[in-house]
């Protein structure tokens, strides 16, 4: 019998008869109040007309089974219809505290801290998940999993947040304007944006990747950007920066002058 209602609930839902649907989802729930497809049912049907309420309804379905990552795009989707990205982003927060080594539930807030408009956060947290993960080796993996997309697409927001400021020092534009710039990337699995370089090629650390310098002396990134005319970073690698507390704001207008003139001349490059 129960069998029965279940699929009749369902179906309910499916040709739209929503409050039909919820009337059998509760009495469902009454029987068994645990239930994960009771309260994932009974979500969907909350998804248009009461987004956070759908949201609260697919987190209980995550704390009792955080092995159904469809309750989690469902979370995304009731945040994009309800415009609550912060609620959301607590229910992830919550989650992520609850179960450490899901790293699914870390790329999903990523995803929501994107839409929401931060999208440096949402790069580092998805950078945290290869690190944490088999993505990080397996580079086929990397190509085929969505986080690629998410990664290329948070980039080039942040690239043209970049083009958009107003760099106030002009002389800095002619001081490199000369001068054949190098752009060292973050290290990932596989290169997403052309002719990367990962790994310096001089100095104390000649041989070692940014994500290695990164860790062992990021004071370092700070010198080259200083001192180099040569070198600077994308604006990842300083959002990297600032998230370990580490002041940048001596190398910060340097930086944002050299990554100008550097797209600028690869913009025109790719016209000759």
């Amino acid at each position: 019998m129960e069998n029965l209602n279940v699929d009749l609930a369902h179906n309910l839902r499916r040709s739209g008869q929503i409050s039909e649907a919820i009337i059998l989802y509760n009495n469902l729930i009454i029987s068994n109040p645990n239930n994960p497809e009771y309260i994932f049912g009974k979500a969907l049907c909350y998804l248009e007309s009461d987004p956070l309420e759908s949201i609260k309804l697919f987190k209980k379905v995550i704390d009792i089974n955080p092995n159904i990552p469809p309750a989690y795009s469902n979370i995304i989707v009731a945040a994009n219809n309800a415009k609550k990205y912060n609620e959301a982003i607590k229910i992830f927060d919550e989650l992520i505290l609850k179960f450490p080594d899901n790293f699914e539930l870390l790329h999903q807030r990523a995803i929501l801290i994107g839409n929401n408009g931060d999208n440096l956060s949402a790069l580092i947290d998805c950078y945290r998940v290869i690190e944490s993960t088999v993505l990080k080796d397996d580079v086929e993996l990397f190509r085929k999993h969505q986080i690629s997309t998410d990664i290329a697409f948070a980039k080039v927001q942040l690239i043209n947040e970049t083009n958009r400021k107003k760099i106030s020092n002009l002389d800095l534009l002619g001081k490199y304007e000369n001068i054949d710039l190098v752009e060292y990337q973050y290290q990932l699995p596989h290169r997403l944006f052309g002719n990367e370089k990962f790994y310096l090629e001089f100095g104390k650390y000649q041989g070692y990747s940014i994500n290695e310098i990164l860790k062992k002396d990021p004071s370092y990134i700070i010198w080259c950007i200083l001192n180099l005319d040569i070198f600077c970073v994308s604006e990842d690698i300083i959002g990297i920066l600032k998230s370990k507390n580490i002041n940048i704001e001596s190398i910060d207008e340097i930086n944002t002058a050299k990554l100008k003139l550097l797209r600028n001349k690869n913009f025109n490059d790719s016209f000759e």
